[in-house]
């Protein structure tokens, strides 16, 4: 028993200690990142996807295509979603506070924001079923994508 429990400490030891690498190296990437907003992203990801030297024109043109798509649908969100903040924020400073608006505001605000980000995954859904070709990028996108799916 004392042999069990001394490799099951030692596993879940490892899996963080793999954990914390992965995290670090994400972070490593993420502090290089100079995209700031969404559309610094879209224009991002608009070159990457010009200048990659493993997609096809067909890639290319879906990939643009997704893009495209959920920039448009993420920009309407964001706007509606800023108009709510914005009466939010007066409702709050104007001194007659009715807490069912603010209730009621906050709740519009979060369900706008949540489907921007259900929006996002499905994306990156998309994106991983027009660059899944090669099984080992198939992999790494599926990651991406529980491990989204598990931090939202």
């Amino acid at each position: 028993m004392k042999t069990f429990s001394l490799i099951f400490i030692l596993a879940v030891a490892m899996s963080c200690s793999s954990k914390q690498a992965t995290q670090q190296k994400i972070d490593e990437k993420v502090a290089q990142e100079s995209v700031t907003d969404g559309r610094s992203l879209f224009f991002n990801i608009q070159e990457v996807i010009q200048n990659s030297k493993t997609l096809n024109d067909q890639q290319k043109k879906q990939l643009n295509g997704i893009l495209t798509d959920i920039s448009q649908k993420n920009k309407k969100l964001m706007s509606e979603s800023f108009k709510l903040r914005s009466v939010l924020i007066k409702e709050l400073i104007s001194g007659q506070v009715d807490r069912k608006q603010v209730k009621m505001l906050k709740k519009n605000i979060r369900k706008l924001e949540n489907e921007r980000q259900k929006n996002s995954l499905s994306a990156i859904d998309q994106i991983s079923s027009v660059v899944s070709k090669d099984p080992e990028r198939e992999k790494i996108m599926q990651e991406m994508i529980n491990i989204d799916r598990i931090n939202h």
